[in-house]
């Protein structure tokens, strides 16, 4: 279906959407627009046990940012990079506002999401973009490796090894290493907190804040979301159990931090965190959890829980106002924390 046709069957009041009882799970009204859109995105979904990686992974990269409101060009500037990585190189893309080339900036380093297994540099361009403008900061964004074909830890060693990279050769582009957060929406949620456990049991420099948009924190998934939302648009939980199929061996303690973050005992060294969680999402319950165990753990942790919206809901800011009020707030927390 085209961008144009999505927009004019969810902007339009029509009996559809005015009509039929609201829908509410866990006393959690789901927004109308948010409801209607993620059935359209649903049309062309197929079964778990049915998924053309290949496939799905052009499909998402072409479609993931399409209801996400573009910055005007000149508002920025992008330029694509490659690092050498544990196993081959990683591809990165550098947004920095524009006319500020001569300056160090201090970054946000972004890992997308995509359950380990889709999604990429171009599937969240335009949320990187956005969040470059808005915060008036350099943002990195990073193209880790994917499983089937490369399970964990690949991926966490390709972020540790650009953030490595940041800390090191960032000053040569113009980025501030000692001005550095970490951000990352669901599965790039998960890998966020997962460097953050590595580089503190490492005793790494840190970054200064971190930033969780519905994050994946725990493989176990034993949490009431995972089965009140187990048909949740957008992500259910049958997804959520393919996707750490090909993410965890079977040899693999689910309970490891470097997997399930939330078990980590680093939780008191951690940066300031922002944390923001969906009522409609099998994901929500263990995001609001691992919010609670920073919280308890001294960090200063700002929790936000849109309780209307669902899975991925930042990328639909052409649609749902929470899109863009949620990408404002964060971006001004970014500006008074890093």
């Amino acid at each position: 279906m085209s961008l144009f046709r999505i927009l004019l069957k969810v902007l339009t009041p029509a009996p559809l959407l005015v009509r039929r009882p609201p829908l509410i799970i866990d006393g959690r009204k789901l927004d109308p627009k948010a409801r209607v859109l993620a059935e359209i995105l649903s049309e062309n979904q197929t079964a778990p046990h049915s998924w053309d990686m290949r496939q799905m992974r052009i499909d998402y990269d072409a479609s993931a940012g399409g209801m996400d409101a573009a910055p005007p060009g000149r508002q920025l500037t992008r330029k694509d990079l490659a690092i050498a990585g544990p196993e081959s190189a990683v591809g990165l893309r550098l947004y920095r506002p524009a006319g500020r080339e001569a300056e160090d900036l201090p970054v946000v380093l972004y890992f997308h999401g995509g359950g380990m297994a889709i999604g990429s540099i171009h599937s969240h361009d335009t949320l990187c973009a956005r969040l470059c403008v808005g915060s008036e900061m350099a943002v990195l964004s990073v193209d880790y490796r994917l499983a089937p074909e490369h399970p964990f830890p690949a991926a966490l060693e390709d972020v540790q090894a650009v953030y490595s990279w940041l800390l090191e050769q960032g000053a040569a582009h113009r980025l501030d290493p000692a001005r550095i957060a970490l951000a990352g929406d669901s599965a790039g949620g998960n890998l966020v907190a997962a460097l953050l456990h590595l580089l503190i049991y490492q005793d790494q420099p840190l970054p200064r804040a971190q930033v969780l948009l519905y994050p994946w924190t725990d493989m176990r998934m034993d949490y009431p979301s995972m089965h009140s939302m187990a048909q949740a648009p957008v992500l259910t939980r049958e997804a959520v159990l393919w996707f750490r199929t090909y993410y965890v061996s079977p040899d693999v303690d689910v309970q490891d931090p470097r997997v399930s973050p939330v078990h980590s005992p680093t939780h008191p060294r951690q940066p300031p965190a922002y944390v923001i969680t969906c009522g409609h999402d099998p994901l929500r319950d263990m995001g609001n959890v691992y919010a609670t165990h920073l919280a308890d753990a001294g960090v200063a942790v700002i929790r936000e829980e849109y309780g209307s919206m669902i899975h991925a809901f930042m990328q639909s800011s052409l649609i749902l106002p929470a899109a863009r009020q949620a990408m404002q707030r964060v971006c001004q927390w970014l500006k008074h924390t890093v």
